[in-house]
């Protein structure tokens, strides 16, 4: 480890001007030569470094004889490509999306957005992203993070901590913000004070995630989400509200809510009267929505809204796009599974092709050949829900009479809500279950009759 010294010049050759105030204050050029800024300061090359202190310290000087000795070190510039973000990157789409997910720009907007258009703290996960990528493992960045708010400065400070243990990127950060020790952990922290005092520490190099001890998991309501909606890539909710028994919890922050997450059973209420319907929803709960403000992204809010304990059913069941390349869930404890959607089906393959050549203007032929797809789909769908709740198999009466129910529903759908149903949507799927509930459901669902039928002759459609 090198320690840097450095003195500023205190006087320069003389003008008239200069000399009068050097025989006022009876400066002599031997002892005002030169003013020590820099004395035997030491700053590592590997794990994360901290330098911060008063503004003319001389943080950037010591950066600059840093990076003078290690021109392996890179400095995170702007970006001028117009481009979107998801196209700055050389690297396959699915490895892009996951880095730019692991530095908190997991999310559909944020990848089309240019680079110009992203807020301060959205452009400096972008550069750690960009940097990554282009094979740079030793970062040096003067004035980090000194112009995003403080709020958005911790969050982006752990993120960044958390990227560059995990990936073996070490880094020396500078900023007149004394705020970040707690959310960098770093594993050297200098501090500088004028005329060369330095305090240098060395540190357990763990960080300590923003707000953790002032957020709180709480209940919500359906208009929680609703307020955050325009940030999820799906937007609303695909069902009604009104129609199921929907939970909302929230993670709030400083009074303020900062994430939501939406819950409810797989059906309509309504359809409870039926067991095979009744079963599968007193057994599982379906995530229907998770979304974290663009601030509070990377400290773990996903996660703790995903504790399978705030569900009020035993299994709980998560689909997500996001997923597949940030599957957030598996550190609340999920399994990962294959979301069953029969693909890999001649029909399904039939289905495909009339949808890529749009559904606009389609023949009865085509049209039932739609209809038929979506129901199967429905029923794969069904049958994956008594799976994954421990339900057993149904006997053939009543799979046949589910098929049917899905039948008529499909029947009264109009073409863009038929379109969407049959649309290929590859997704993630994850899957927590209590097992002690999940035995408890069970035994009651094997106490009712396994055949029942549904019937569903003068029943009125009902939106899926």
């Amino acid at each position: 480890m090198h320690a840097y010294s450095w003195s500023r010049p205190a006087r320069t050759a003389g003008t008239e001007r200069a000399r009068t105030v050097e025989e006022v204050f009876g400066l002599t050029p031997e002892r005002y030569a030169e003013v020590p800024v820099l004395d035997r300061v030491p700053l590592p090359g590997t794990g994360i470094t901290y330098v911060t202190g008063y503004s003319g310290t001389g943080k950037s000087v010591l950066l600059r004889l840093f990076l003078a000795d290690h021109p392996e070190a890179h400095v995170p510039g702007e970006v001028t490509d117009d481009r979107p973000l998801i196209d700055l990157f050389d690297l396959p789409l699915p490895d892009t999306l996951q880095l730019l997910g692991q530095v908190g720009l997991g999310e559909a907007f944020t990848y089309l957005t240019p680079y110009h258009r992203l807020s301060d703290g959205q452009r400096a996960r972008a550069r750690l992203a960009l940097a990554y990528a282009s094979g740079h493992r030793l970062l040096v960045i003067d004035e980090f993070l000194s112009t995003v708010d403080r709020v958005s400065a911790a969050v982006v400070a752990y993120g960044f901590q958390k990227f560059c243990r995990r990936n073996g990127v070490s880094a020396v950060v500078a900023t007149a913000h004394g705020d970040l020790g707690d959310q960098l952990g770093p594993d050297h922290t200098v501090v500088l004070d004028y005329n060369g005092a330095k305090t240098v520490t060395t540190g357990p190099g763990i960080a300590t995630a923003p707000f953790r001890d002032t957020t709180v998991i709480r209940p919500g309501e359906p208009a929680d989400y609703e307020s955050m909606e325009r940030f999820h890539y799906m937007g609303g909710l695909d069902v009604p509200v009104e129609a199921f028994d929907m939970e909302v919890h929230v993670a709030e922050v400083n009074g303020v809510v900062a994430a939501a997450k939406v819950l409810s059973p797989p059906y309509p209420r309504s359809w409870e009267r039926h067991s095979v319907f009744r079963d599968v929803n007193e057994a599982l709960t379906v995530s229907r929505r998770t979304v974290v403000h663009p601030v509070f992204r990377s400290v773990g809010l996903a996660g703790r809204l995903c504790d399978p304990a705030l569900a009020a059913r035993p299994a709980v069941f998560i689909r997500s796009a996001l997923g597949r390349f940030q599957p957030f869930p598996l550190s609340a404890g999920y399994t990962e599974v294959e979301v069953d959607t029969a693909q890999n089906t001649e029909l399904a393959r039939r289905a495909d092709e009339l949808a890529a050549g749009g559904l606009k203007g389609l023949g009865a032929a085509e049209r039932a050949l739609l209809r038929e797809r979506a129901v199967q789909m429905l029923t794969a769908e069904y049958h994956q829900y008594r799976d994954i709740a421990g339900l057993p198999a149904l006997e053939p009466p009543a799979d046949r009479s589910v098929r049917t129910w899905f039948a008529r529903c499909v029947e009264v759908m109009d073409e863009e809500r038929l379109a969407t149903v049959v649309k290929p949507f590859p997704m993630a799927g994850f899957v927590s279950r209590s097992s002690a509930g999940v035995d408890e459901t069970v035994a009651r669902a094997a106490s009712a009759s396994a055949s029942e039928s549904v019937h569903v002759a003068g029943q009125p459609g009902v939106t899926l």
